[in-house]
């Protein structure tokens, strides 16, 4: 009977402890996946073994469902693009001739989206690792010293970090009666969207439907929630699949009150998860 439970729980703590070498608790740096137990070892011993082994690090990293991918986040604006006129008026090809940036909206009690953008950006970043991802932004700060990056740089970004995606956080300045947000998709442009329009629009169908499902309020001032521009420069300049997604109406009182809350910017940040997560299967 016992030389039966000691073959049992051999086996185990074998098949669990593969890839484990060198991992506190696990075994010493020696281990190579083979169990060295001696008979006289006690069947306690073999069950602690077993629950260190199943809790070890490199078994909770490969269970991440993001592990191995980069994904691209665009808070949009700068909070100092208001301080430098002459930087952000300067004009960009991006497709078109268009400035460089501009300053972004605010609520009617001076709260900026570009800080809205930020700090969205910013706890979405967080769970995004969480779930294993790497995650790039064209922004890493959030102040009046600096201003842009330019739309044109902002689209061209992600791909030489391989991103798989890339989002780009907004929020918009409507009249204050409407509320919600919307998703913007790429017009098909030859020579500029026509190698992600097709992709950028199922990214756009997965967050909409994220949105929603995390009790974001669609638009009710955009049909359906759903934009296609050639405009945009951060549209137009992309090689990976983008969209941009105004989450609200910040010159609305309901839709700024989530905005400026941190409640309300935790509830933006999921819910741009789930429409992610929804486009990767993952």
């Amino acid at each position: 009977m016992h030389r039966v439970v000691v073959v049992a729980c051999g086996v185990l703590v074998a098949a669990l402890t593969v890839g484990t070498a060198g991992v506190p608790g696990s075994g010493t740096a020696s281990d190579t996946g083979s169990v060295g137990v001696s008979n006289a070892a006690p069947a306690a011993h073999l069950r602690v073994t077993t629950a260190v082994s199943v809790a070890s690090p490199s078994y909770a990293v490969a269970a991440k469902p993001l592990a191995g991918l980069t994904i691209a986040l665009d808070p949009g604006h700068q909070l100092g693009n208001a301080t430098h006129p002459r930087q952000i008026n300067r004009k960009v090809w991006v497709g078109l001739w268009k400035i460089c940036n501009t300053t972004g909206t605010a609520t009617n009690r001076g709260y900026p989206e570009a800080t809205f953008n930020f700090s969205v950006a910013l706890r979405l970043r967080a769970a995004l690792r969480s779930l294993g991802a790497r995650v790039v932004m064209t922004r890493y700060t959030n102040t009046t010293r600096s201003w842009g990056p330019c739309i044109d740089y902002r689209g061209r970004f992600g791909k030489a970090a391989r991103a798989v995606l890339k989002v780009s956080i907004h929020a918009d300045g409507a009249p204050s009666r409407d509320r919600g947000f919307h998703i913007i998709t790429p017009k098909l442009r030859r020579g500029y969207t026509d190698d992600i329009y097709a992709a950028s629009r199922r990214l756009g169908l997965a967050m909409r439907r994220g949105m929603v499902s995390g009790g974001i309020p669609l638009s009710n001032y955009i049909r359906r929630g759903w934009s296609v521009r050639g405009d945009q420069g951060t549209l137009n300049m992309s090689d990976i699949p983008t969209i941009i997604v105004e989450t609200g109406n910040m010159r609305n009182a309901r839709d700024a009150a989530l905005e400026v809350s941190s409640a309300g910017q935790r509830r933006y940040a999921y819910a741009l998860l789930r429409g992610i997560r929804l486009y990767l299967r993952r």
